[in-house]
């Protein structure tokens, strides 16, 4: 009788133990970190995942292992054993988000939808509202763009926005240890998305890094996107029906000139500067227009590395000696006795204009800023005087030019290798009966290309130009133009020739050049 009395009694545990229970359907409980044994055995018998915490805690005693805390999922029967394995592991439930490179905020949000994270236009909208993560100036700029590390990623069903980017961090210092981590961030960095960062960045916005510093004052800082400043290169007065840009003070509406920007980074020195959006223009995002534009405006030099007047100010206030850039140019024909705005960007004590010969007066230079004039037109010419200590030690001077009549080329290299893989970038200018550039200039020009390598490129930094880039003609834009020749693997030399394309406009002298290419090893290659 005892015996069938323990007999069954066993029986009856194995069947707690052993025999599948739980839910049908799915079932989400959550075990805090440093709940005990029989808390949690309460939880899953309430839960009906198992059929007898006592049973559980059988388990528990024969295992001896530990628990781990964690959301666990549960959607179909199983036995006590299998949960006690699944919680000891901790198999804890997670959703998988890949974010690849590049992806933008809407990738991110349609991608976190599919994986259960709300719906595409809850995440938006979720974001619109985290003033610590969004910037009021700049719709497109309203994300967690910039964060994300791209990889593939498995986050709690309830995981924060400040929990996603600590794993981020994280991440990224198991990848890379030796370098900091810090992101470009479109609000306060107060809401504890920036916690886990190792530096801070601001984009733009001006009026935060102060009051973070202030309560911060140990965290390292520094502008991550700055700028969006706008300018097309050579143009002198805004023109939306042409997609033109001034070249004096134009931002983009979220953005400052080069000048604003560097003033406020430039006079802190408990930061570290910034970055400036953009050193080039570049093809796509076309701002601040759209088609027929091809590229933005953004640059510090155009599509080509030209560079615009901007790139002068950050000559004279990143460096040390003396630098003095006069601008614009004095071809202005159709506008005399027009006011003309003259500036200057130099890092002098003093610059005195003159127009034809007559001052126009002398401006000390501000530390970090500019000296301008406004000035009736006349052809002729302008010219700056820069002094230091009381000595004129730089001076720049614009002329009039006249109709072009010839053109020239320069190579950035007068000798490059023979491996098939390198390259000389050849300037192309129109000049006058003087000799002098011609800054307006917009004529059609031919190349040819023969010897010891080939022509792979054309362009002219015309943000709105159709031509094709690899075509061996191209227009020049406001006096210039650029050709790019590659070698061959065979030693020799690259002959270009330049020549006026097409009937129309007056016949140009041409020009000639030779490039050297010498013998070299190839590049080690795989295959």
């Amino acid at each position: 009788m005892v015996f069938l009395v323990v007999l069954g009694a066993a029986g009856a545990a194995a069947w707690l133990v052993f025999a599948p229970s739980g839910p049908d359907s799915e079932m989400f409980v959550e075990l805090r970190p440093g709940s005990s044994t029989v808390y949690i055995s309460q939880q899953l018998e309430s839960a009906g995942v198992v059929r007898s915490r006592f049973a559980f805690l059988l388990v528990r005693w024969l295992k001896r292992g530990s628990l781990r805390a964690g959301e666990y999922r549960f959607d179909h029967p199983a036995a006590v054993t299998e949960v006690y394995a699944r919680i000891a592991r901790g198999d804890v439930y997670t959703k998988t988000v890949i974010v690849p490179e590049g992806a933008s905020i809407f990738d991110i949000a349609a991608r976190l939808e599919q994986a259960g994270f709300g719906t595409r236009q809850e995440f938006l909208n979720e974001q619109a509202r985290q003033a610590a993560l969004v910037a009021d100036f700049d719709p497109q700029a309203r994300s967690l763009e910039g964060y994300l590390f791209p990889d593939t990623y498995r986050f709690a069903r309830k995981a924060t926005l400040a929990q996603i980017a600590a794993t981020m961090v994280r991440r990224c210092h198991e990848l890379d240890p030796t370098r900091a981590v810090s992101a470009a961030v479109n609000g306060s960095n107060e809401k504890g998305v920036s916690d886990a960062f190792d530096v801070i960045g601001f984009n733009y916005a001006l009026q935060l890094p102060d009051a973070y510093h202030k309560e911060h004052p140990k965290r390292p800082l520094y502008g991550s996107e700055t700028s969006s400043a706008l300018s097309t290169r050579g143009v002198y007065a805004t023109d939306p029906l042409r997609n033109t840009v001034n070249s004096y003070d134009s931002a983009a509406r979220w953005g400052e000139t080069a000048e604003e920007w560097w003033k406020f980074y430039g006079t802190r020195e408990w930061e570290a500067g910034g970055f400036a959006w953009t050193g080039f223009d570049y093809r796509g995002e076309p701002t601040p227009y759209g088609w027929p534009s091809i590229n933005s405006q953004f640059g510090i030099v155009d599509m080509c590395g030209f560079p615009k007047d901007a790139f002068y100010y950050y000559k004279a206030w990143w460096r040390t000696e003396p630098s003095l850039h006069l601008f614009p140019h004095w071809n202005f024909e159709g506008r005399e006795g027009e006011m003309i705005p003259v500036w200057v960007f130099s890092n002098l004590d003093e610059v005195e204009l003159f127009v034809n010969g007559q001052s126009q007066g002398s401006q000390k230079v501000p530390r970090l800023g500019h000296v301008e004039w406004k000035v009736r037109y006349e052809p002729g010419f302008i010219e700056a005087r820069g002094s230091k200590d009381g000595k004129v030690v730089l001076t720049e001077k614009r002329e009039t030019a006249g109709a072009t009549v010839a053109i020239r080329l320069t190579a950035d290299r007068a000798e490059i290798d023979a491996d098939g893989e390198d390259i000389a970038i050849l300037k192309v200018e129109a000049l006058d009966k003087e000799g002098r550039p011609v800054p307006t200039a917009n004529n059609l020009i031919g190349f040819k290309v023969s010897g010891a390598g080939a022509l792979i490129g054309v362009g002219n930094g015309d943000p709105n130009c159709q031509e094709s880039d690899k075509e061996p003609r191209r227009s020049l834009f406001n006096g210039l133009a650029q050709v790019i020749v590659q070698s061959t693997k065979r030693p020799g030399e690259i002959h270009i020739e330049a020549a006026k394309e097409g009937w129309d406009g007056p016949e140009l002298t041409g020009a000639k050049l030779a490039i050297t290419t010498k013998k070299a090893a190839p590049r080690p290659a795989v295959g």
